[in-house]
């Protein structure tokens, strides 16, 4: 029998949890006002909101739909994690209240909704493709207000082209899945448009959010290093487009390079509080 620790680790996915908290960082780095503990609180929301997806997710795919043939968590066990994280988000949620940051309330409790409607989302192409970018997005314009207390238009719009590329970068994570997702009856971007077309679709979103960006910074909009870290995901998608095979991920490996290279790009850049 597991541990409980493993049982309850078993849902911690570290590539999505260190894009949710990236995503928040970054937004929060690019707040003109530094306060830590608003920003770690928002940061633990975030990772709960996360958490309670991922053991939903795990939850309606094995004990009601059936799909998966084994689950680490009892129903109990998958109940109480849920539980903590809504009452972690709640605990956030009324933390932030009490500072006057509505806007954060709203924030926080959209993600946990997301969380929540994630299944059934995934039934169909829109849900199942926009929901993670979605829930990305949010973190980066929450880092951005618990610390600023306001939304610029730097913020909203830097979160809508990386809203742009993550689109892209899940329909290709979708398509490893496409056999077990049209199997299932979940009409994910691959299974409804077939595994080319939806590769051609992920890489013209990746392709669009990373020109938004440029034209973003060269506009004035978001500061000039913000260009450079765009240009990875041009190549990344080129490359993606031309990987087929499993042992890529069907190109995912490729996007993720490109993603990486994004996000560290960015770090850089605001931590040293470059131009």
């Amino acid at each position: 029998m597991a541990s409980p620790f493993r049982v309850y680790w078993s849902q911690v996915h570290p590539v999505f949890m260190v894009a949710a908290i990236g995503a928040t960082v970054v937004g929060g780095l690019y707040s003109p006002i530094a306060n830590l503990g608003n920003l770690t609180i928002f940061c633990v929301c975030v990772f709960a909101a996360l958490y309670f997806a991922h053991v939903r997710d795990s939850y309606v795919d094995f004990f009601e739909r059936g799909e998966d043939r084994f689950s680490y968590m009892t129903k109990q066990q998958a109940k109480r994690a849920m539980l903590a994280c809504t009452l972690a988000v709640v605990a956030c949620g009324a933390y932030f209240a009490l500072q006057g940051l509505w806007l954060a309330v709203g924030v926080v409790f959209a993600g946990l909704l997301l969380a929540f409607f994630h299944t059934p989302m995934d039934l169909n192409p829109i849900g199942a493709t926009a929901g993670y970018p979605t829930g990305l997005a949010l973190a980066a314009i929450g880092g951005f207000y618990v610390q600023a207390g306001a939304v610029s238009n730097k913020i909203v719009f830097f979160a809508a082209a990386v809203w742009l590329v993550l689109n892209g970068v899940k329909i290709v994570d979708d398509i490893k899945d496409f056999e077990w997702d049209r199997k299932f009856g979940k009409i994910a971007a691959p299974v409804y448009f077939g595994k080319k077309k939806a590769k051609k679709v992920a890489v013209a979103l990746v392709f669009a959010g990373a020109t938004l960006g440029l034209l973003l910074s060269l506009a004035g909009v978001l500061p000039v290093f913000s260009a450079i870290a765009f240009l990875p995901l041009y190549p990344a998608g080129y490359l993606s487009l031309y990987r087929n095979d499993r042992k890529s991920l069907f190109g995912l490996d490729a996007m993720l390079w490109g993603t990486y290279a994004f996000t560290a790009i960015q770090l850089i850049g605001l931590a040293l509080r470059l131009p």
